[in-house]
């Protein structure tokens, strides 16, 4: 019985989290916010012409692979969803290691192009990147909220 009510709160946990994150990465695959994104990353990272020229085309496979990867998350918990209250204890934990599996993909593809990134950028750079990342959503929602809705036209980080 304990097994069972730690399985539901663990699916419970992830669909809570991973509906606020799903959303957030809906909301961010926008053409308008990518041109946005693409701006906020080269004048956070302090990118020279030189190093945009070759950190552009991998940061553009790096996401491709994170977006598939993502989707594929963000349909998984979905699945866990509507799965809870009508599967079995093993159904549901079949649900949950799939999706921790493809935790697991998300960071190997993480994995995979850090070495990719130091290639091409000094260290500092790379971990500009990184804090850069994980900026830029809460960014956009500000500029969302102080633009009543709209995403801006131009980039206004002095707001």
């Amino acid at each position: 019985m304990k097994i069972k009510a730690n399985i539901l709160f663990f699916a419970m946990l992830i669909c809570s989290s991973g509906l606020i994150f799903g959303q957030r990465n809906m909301d961010m695959n926008n053409p308008k916010i990518d041109q946005l994104r693409i701006g906020f990353l080269t004048e956070k990272i302090n990118l020279t012409s030189k190093e945009a020229e070759k950190f552009w085309p991998l940061y553009n496979e790096y996401r491709k692979e994170l977006q598939m990867t993502q989707g594929k998350t963000r349909l998984k918990i979905q699945e866990i969803k509507l799965s809870i209250g009508s599967s079995s204890d093993k159904e549901l934990e079949e649900l949950a290691d799939e999706l921790i599996e493809l935790k697991f993909k998300e960071a190997e593809i993480s994995r995979k192009f850090y070495p990719k990134f130091k290639g091409v950028l000094p260290i500092e750079k790379v971990l500009k990147f990184y804090q850069a990342e994980e900026e830029f959503p809460r960014w956009v929602l500000k500029q969302i909220r102080q633009n009543q809705g709209t995403p801006p036209n131009r980039m206004n980080r002095n707001k």
